[in-house]
């Protein structure tokens, strides 16, 4: 069910989260209602305060008011805690009013089924209505099916369900979240350590303001400096991400993206297709926009606490102290494991670092990285060698593990490492782990200005956010200011698609065979193998065929859009000789009457077979695939995605994630033309570019290395309806 979404209109927000006069249209006395407990909320908030009932002059002390109509004043955020029915003539009131914002609570719209989708139909007329009849600014409205907004110190709350309050202080994050709960529940998981919370806004249904506006508005209020996303799906599409790329080049910007599953990818049509499942484009989309994905809730706001705490890293090399030898070896253990994006390395510690730490440390300690200072430490010696280490060009990162079980060590020590930290340009992360007093100590290094974590898996993979960042700061910096996808000139034969295309679009569902896409491959300037095409209305005596311009030996090949798999169908012959030519075209003619057969010269020397394809992502737009190919494609699933166009720089990240890199740079004297293959990719996202919504998927496996040039072996295009 397809509900209306309201057209987005840009407008400052610092109204909705600064607001000046708050009404409460539902507030109620009885308790557990939510006109209640939002009231309660905002008599805490520094806004003029005013209920909306139909009959009391005053609720719970607050001056009341028959309808919206009656206020006193037009008030800059209105807040609806009625049913959905209740909420429509309320927001249309608002409307008529001219008040600024409004936040619906009530579920039962587009979630609910048929008659609630009719009510949220009903509420996005009612806001377009005043963008095309009022001089007065439009209405807008947050949800509805939303918990609203909470901003800590100013007592904006419309959270009606029990939530983090005095631990979350007033800070620098921005939580925005399609779902209310979501936010809310890892909110209060973080504010154990404490959390500094900028604001939060749940989206709900989303039906005007969206997350784009909020990541806009929040990266350029500044008093933001980290924007936290968590989101179900991408239906803002290439908008979304263009806000978050903006962002992103001003403030870190994590998104939770949920709905990783490939469920999805069964009904493609494609290798291309399934290896895409649900949400690799996603994942590649994210980081050629510069947005750092995360893995769930937890990691979100650890996220964000490290790039609050702690500086951006210049590199990605870790040093370790500790007073708990295990401690350090599961350290160095995982830095070791990190790989591809974010990947980590030991320091190696120079030799006056060495020297330094000697004369501090205890004779039995171990200097080398991850210096181990043993149970015998105290917190002057403590406190010594963590200065010694920030001081240590080699290091870019410092993981202290601040374990308070040692006789010598105190909670004076977090002060230490507080203003060690405050005085040093050097990336400091803290695993504090003491019995039942972990929490606690997490909360002073979060008050001493430290990122904390009482696990080492949380502390480690905040490095990589770090380390992350820099490499996303680094290449902000090289692309300059560049606002839009990179586009690159490449071989576009327009006439040439101009009258392919037309070849599909009579209504019959007809789509192209392999050999009609790999025309379009050579038009495009992508090898293709030479080849005779043979039809069943045109099938000569295979004793007389001509092969003079195609030697053998050849593959043999059905080809047709009926057939997905021509391997497990018995459809493909290779090594086809002279001598056997005859007999197997006679035999596929046998099998496949109707189809058309091509005969191919067969590639030889293959040094590396990849997989290359697009796919038209139907919330992201379309999108270019590589990875490893051959057979086996499906089965290692090594491929990586980024949206069209994409750059060359794009291409070349894309080649350094795969795990089979390393043959793209001459491994064991494989060879293979790196820039060969950039240009192959760029000609496949100008096609994918110019095929417009005429593209479903493309899938060109295997594309081979052989001789001195990439060929695609293989190729199959599915088209969407014209």
């Amino acid at each position: 069910m397809v509900c209306t979404m309201k057209r987005e209109t840009g407008v400052d927000l610092g109204r909705l989260f600064s607001p000046r006069s708050i009404a409460v249209a539902g507030a109620s006395s009885s308790p557990g209602k939510p006109g209640r407990l939002v009231l309660e909320n905002l008599k805490g908030s520094t806004a003029r305060l005013y209920a909306v009932h139909p009959r009391h002059r005053e609720v719970l002390g607050v001056p009341a008011f028959p309808d919206v109509a009656a206020l006193p004043e037009v008030v800059d955020l209105l807040v609806v805690a009625v049913g959905a029915v209740q909420t429509v003539p309320i927001v249309r009131a608002a409307r008529e009013r001219g008040v600024p914002f409004v936040i619906a609570l009530a579920g039962g719209f587009a979630e609910a089924g048929a008659e609630g989708c009719a009510l949220q139909d009903e509420l996005v007329r009612l806001l377009e209505s005043v963008e095309s009849t009022a001089s007065r600014a439009p209405t807008r409205l947050l949800g509805p099916n939303t918990l609203g907004v909470q901003v800590p110190g100013s007592g904006l709350d419309t959270i009606f369900v029990e939530h983090a309050t005095e631990a979350l202080t007033p800070g620098g994050v921005a939580v925005i979240s399609q779902s209310g709960s979501v936010a809310v529940e890892a909110l209060g998981a973080a504010a154990r350590h404490r959390f500094p919370l900028r604001a939060f806004a749940g989206l709900g249904n989303a039906i005007d303001l969206k997350s784009a506006e909020f990541i806009d508005f929040f990266s350029r209020d500044g008093e933001t400096g980290t924007i936290c996303v968590y989101l179900e799906h991408l239906g803002e599409g290439r908008p979304l991400l263009r806000a978050a790329r903006d962002a992103s080049r001003r403030l870190p910007v994590f998104f939770l993206k949920a709905g990783r599953t490939a469920a999805g990818a069964a009904a493609a049509a494609s290798h291309t297709g399934r290896l895409a499942g649900s949400d690799r484009v996603v994942d590649g989309a994210l980081r050629q926009f510069g947005i750092q994905r995360v893995r769930d809730d937890e990691a979100l706001l650890d996220a964000a606490r490290a790039v609050t705490f702690a500086r951006i890293p210049r590199g990605n090399r870790v040093a370790i102290i500790t007073p708990a030898g295990g401690y350090g070896v599961m350290g160095m253990d995982y830095i070791e494991a990190t790989a591809g994006v974010g990947a980590l390395q030991p320091a190696v510690l120079g030799d006056s670092t060495k020297k330094e730490l000697a004369r501090v440390c205890l004779p039995f300690a171990a200097i080398a990285n991850p210096v181990d200072l043993t149970a015998g430490v105290d917190d002057e010696s403590f406190d010594r060698a963590v200065r010694i280490l920030l001081r240590d060009p080699g290091v870019d990162i410092l993981l202290i593990m601040a374990f308070l079980a040692p006789a010598g060590l105190s909670e004076g020590l977090i002060g230490r490492i507080g203003r060690a930290v405050s005085e040093s340009e050097r990336s400091v992360l803290v695993f504090c782990r003491s019995g039942e007093r972990t929490e606690e100590y997490c909360r002073a290094f979060t008050d001493a200005g430290v990122a904390a974590y009482d696990s080492l898996s949380r502390t480690i993979e905040a490095a990589r956010v770090l380390v992350t960042r820099g490499e996303i700061e680094g290449k902000n910096g090289a692309r300059g200011s560049a606002g839009e996808l990179a586009r690159t000139p490449v071989n576009r034969p327009g006439d040439f698609l101009a009258t392919w295309l037309p070849q599909f679009s009579s209504g019959d569902g007809r789509q192209p065979t392999e050999a009609d896409t790999k025309a379009l491959l050579g038009a495009y300037g992508i090898a293709v193998p030479r080849s005779l095409l043979l039809s069943p209305e045109n099938a000569p005596d295979p004793d007389s065929l001509h092969f003079a311009t195609i030697p053998a030996p050849w593959a043999v090949k059905v080809v047709s859009p009926r057939i997905l798999h021509k391997t497990e169908a018995g459809a493909v012959r290779l090594g086809v000789t002279r001598e056997n030519l005859g007999e197997i075209l006679r035999d596929l003619r046998a099998r496949f009457p109707e189809e058309d057969i091509l005969v191919e010269e067969m590639i030889r020397d293959i040094s590396v077979e990849m997989i290359a394809g697009a796919l038209r992502d139907p919330d992201l737009g379309p999108s270019l695939m590589l990875g490893a190919g051959g057979t086996l494609a499906e089965l290692y699933r090594d491929v990586t995605f980024r949206l069209v166009p994409a750059s060359p720089g794009d291409i070349g990240e894309m080649m350094e994630e795969l795990a089979l890199s390393p043959l793209l740079r001459g491994y064991r004297g494989i060879v293979a033309d790196r820039e060969a293959l950039r240009e192959c990719l760029l000609a496949l996202s100008g096609l994918a570019e110019a095929m417009g919504d005429r593209l479903a998927e493309l899938d060109v496996n295997p594309l081979v290395y052989a001789g001195d040039r990439w060929i695609a072996l293989d190729a199959k295009v599915v088209l969407a309806p014209s």
